[in-house]
């Protein structure tokens, strides 16, 4: 650079920049770049706690009806026990509140001694409904029971001594009754839904 001598009295010229404000000349852009992620920074830090928070989604229950077991001295009414739990599949199905795993899925574990808690993580449902039945002449006996399968409790669980007459009576008491265990708050068309059927003919039920 050009230089010349000062006269005497000038002021002196200005010392040249520092390395640091050197520095802050040559490249502001990046100082600028910094300031501004820290302010998005700390945004997103505080917003959340801002923002009103919504209340979280309850989850519907599910359920899966494992195939009753028949408990008949002569093992003679496996297929009542496989119509009787289609039949329950079928009135807990038509609660729209309530998720009910497909039958297919269901009755894959027939006869499988497995931990209750294994098949509900297997079938990915909070609840496991079983049973058993027990028939001599035209009386019958079912037991039910409502496991939860977080732990394997029961929340829930009843026997039935009827005529076999009132078998779909039954199967009706019984979905009211899981409802009711479950605390779902029925609409007025599930709960018709729920309570619908006629008693059959015995021996067109059989047959069937």
């Amino acid at each position: 650079a050009k230089v010349d001598r000062a006269e005497s009295g000038t002021a002196a010229a200005p010392a040249a920049p520092g390395p640091v404000t050197a520095g802050i000349q040559k490249r502001p852009w990046r100082w600028i770049a910094l300031g501004l992620l820290l302010i998005l920074g700390t945004a997103f830090w505080w917003l959340p706690s801002l923002l009103p928070r919504s209340a979280p989604v309850a989850q519907a229950p599910s359920i899966a009806v494992l195939p009753f077991v028949d408990m008949s001295q002569d093992r003679s009414q496996e297929a009542f026990c496989d119509g009787l739990t289609e039949e329950l599949l079928t009135s807990l199905s038509r609660v729209e509140e309530l998720k009910v795993v497909a039958r297919t899925s269901a009755f894959s574990f027939r006869g499988h001694a497995e931990d209750v808690r294994e098949i509900g993580r297997k079938l990915g449902v909070s609840h496991i409904l079983e049973g058993s039945v027990r028939r001599t002449g035209d009386r019958v006996r079912i037991t039910a029971q409502l496991v939860n399968s977080a732990d394997g409790f029961h929340q829930w669980s009843d026997t039935f001594d009827r005529p076999f007459t009132d078998i779909v009576e039954v199967q009706a008491e019984i979905a009211r009754a899981v409802v009711s265990a479950l605390r779902i708050e029925l609409s007025s068309e599930s709960a018709r839904d729920l309570a619908r059927g006629s008693p059959p003919r015995v021996a067109a039920y059989e047959e069937y």
